[in-house]
């Protein structure tokens, strides 16, 4: 007699890396709740002694801490803050979330931000326009003038130490 196959088994019963998955609160907001925000950082831009990028944590996290050479996967929304317009984002409602190296030069101050967050948390980020070098953002996005400051709301999904990388296991075939 063959042993029965328990259809409803998961396929790896331990998995090959668990990465946690941190949901962040709704990402969606009514156009008032975007005008209060931005207010909240325009007046957080105008009071700060801080020349530099400006961090606001909104909830910590209490997953791993982001590091230099962090795998890390956010959601984010980014405006222009003088004129409070979304140039990009990357939300639940709108697509999946950016996965990049922490420190890899996609935008240095963008990073600089993100540095020290714990996963699961989510951390309000001021670019002033004199701290705008040397990103490099998709050529197909609208990004503001650097004249202006930038505000990017960032919700830390998962972050794995340098040595370590994402596996995605939903594509694997079995013989």
């Amino acid at each position: 007699m063959a042993p029965s196959i328990d259809e409803d088994a998961p396929l790896f019963p331990t998995p090959v890396l668990q990465v946690p998955r941190y949901l962040p609160p709704n990402t969606s907001q009514t156009p008032q709740q975007s005008l209060e925000y931005l207010e909240r950082m325009r007046s957080l831009l105008n009071t700060s002694r801080v020349e530099g990028v400006i961090s606001a944590d909104e909830h910590l996290g209490s997953g791993t801490k982001a590091i230099i050479g962090s795998s890390i996967i956010i959601w984010f929304i980014g405006y222009a803050l003088e004129s409070g317009t979304i140039f990009d984002r990357a939300t639940i409602e709108h697509g999946t979330p950016l996965r990049y190296i922490l420190g890899a030069g996609f935008s240095p101050a963008l990073d600089q931000g993100i540095i020290g967050m714990r996963a699961g948390g989510s951390r309000s980020i001021i670019i002033p326009a004199s701290q705008r070098q040397g990103e490099v953002f998709d050529v197909s996005i609208q990004v503001p003038p650097c004249a202006e400051a930038l505000c990017i709301r960032v919700w830390l999904l998962s972050s794995l130490a340098p040595d370590t990388h994402f596996i995605d296991t939903s594509n694997l075939i079995t013989a």
